[in-house]
């Protein structure tokens, strides 16, 4: 299964540990992880967790073109795991839910999201589907579309390569595109299957990332903090 990385080098100590997360809590996973990088390649990463673990594209940092290089790697309607570096993994407290629905690949539906926030009844529809031994809402926008999910290419491309948005663009300025109508049917479970917290927000990194990453001993790296805990159990 790929998961795109969507990140920079200037994130990129960040996404090392985000990618550590992933392989802590799910020493097996079935991910193989597609990493952009843009002026230092982070080969390390191969080193660390194998070339069939880890694939690195080299990339402009813009958004955009960072985007682009992450799908070209992609088939249409082909499901992939979003892995942004501002979200990274606690716990995956149901590892078969995802391999359950991932086999549920027909062309109208885009994705599944196995995290509900508190504020998550506002996107959904009164509709609900069974998937196998599932029962999922469906979303009537694109909320929360940042965090980890399975997720389809078009998906994806509809809302990061918006006609609206320039090359590169902060990321807020996604917010009113994610308000739409999905191009293709999303779905989310009544309650948190994986357990997350954020390792940024607005480019500051949290103190839970500081927390978590000393408990791991790892490097903190030199950017700018702010004082939130983001954990979402």
């Amino acid at each position: 299964m790929k998961a795109l990385c969507f990140t920079f080098d200037r994130n990129m100590p960040i996404m090392e540990y985000v990618l550590y997360t992933y392989f802590k809590c799910w020493p097996d996973n079935p991910f193989v992880f597609y990493v952009p990088w843009n002026e230092v390649k982070p080969s390390y990463l191969v080193d660390k967790y194998g070339s069939n673990k880890i694939k690195l594209l080299q990339t402009d940092s813009a958004v955009k073109p960072t985007i682009r290089t992450l799908l070209s790697a992609v088939e249409p309607n082909e499901f992939i795991w979003w892995a942004q570096d501002d979200k990274y993994i606690i716990d995956f407290k149901n590892k078969q839910i995802i391999q359950d629905l991932h086999q549920y690949n027909s062309q109208n539906i885009g994705g599944f999201m196995f995290t509900k926030n508190s504020d998550a009844e506002k996107s959904h529809l009164k509709t609900k589907n069974n998937f196998g031994k599932h029962e999922l809402i469906k979303k009537k926008n694109h909320h929360q579309i940042f965090q980890p999910q399975l997720i389809k290419k078009e998906v994806i491309e509809y809302l990061y390569l918006h006609d609206s948005l320039n090359e590169h663009y902060p990321l807020h300025n996604l917010y009113k595109i994610m308000s739409f109508k999905p191009i293709k049917d999303l779905y989310s479970t009544q309650v948190n299957h994986i357990s997350i917290a954020e390792s940024l927000d607005q480019g500051r990194i949290t103190s839970n990332l500081v927390y978590h990453m000393n408990e791991d001993n790892f490097e903190i790296p030199d950017l700018p903090r702010c004082n939130k805990t983001m954990i979402y159990y």
